[in-house]
C-alpha cells in the first residue's frame, strides 16, 4: 500500500526527523561517550593492578570501616585465600572464579590459632 503524500503547502505542523543531531541524538552520543570514558578507566586501573590515589583518601587505611588485606595464598591458577581486616573483625576469604566464601571470622584482637 502506498502512503499518501500531503502537498506541502498545506498548514501541518511537520515534525523533524528523528536524528543524531537532534536533541535526542546529542543524549545518545553524551551515554555512549561516557560509556567508553568509563570503559577507559577500568580498563586502566585493572592493567595497573591497583586503585587510584585518590580512591584511598576517600577511605584512609587506619580508619574504622577500611578494609585491609593482611595475607593471600594462592591455592590453584584460579583460585586463592586471603585474610582481610574489615574494622575490628579479621575474616578468612576463599575466592574462586564463581564464588567468595567467607570461610571464619574472628576479632582483630584475638590470638593467632596455633599450627
Amino acid at each position: 500500500m502506498m502512503k499518501p503524500v500531503l502537498p506541502a503547502d498545506l498548514p501541518l505542523r511537520r515534525d523533524a526527523e528523528p536524528g543524531l543531531g537532534t536533541g535526542a541524538g546529542y543524549a545518545v552520543w553524551l551515554v555512549l561517550l561516557a560509556g567508553a570514558g568509563a570503559w577507559a578507566w577500568i580498563w586502566s586501573v585493572r592493567r595497573r593492578g591497583a586503585a587510584p590515589k585518590w580512591l584511598g583518601r576517600l577511605v584512609p587505611a587506619g580508619s574504622p570501616g577500611a578494609l585491609q588485606l593482611l595475607a593471600s595464598k594462592p591455592l590453584a591458577p584460579h583460585c586463592s585465600l586471603h585474610v582481610v581486616r574489615w574494622g575490628e573483625r579479621e575474616m578468612l576469604v576463599g575466592c574462586t572464579p564463581q564464588a567468595v566464601t567467607l570461610l571464619e571470622t574472628r576479632d582483630a584482637a584475638a590470638p593467632e590459632p596455633a599450627p
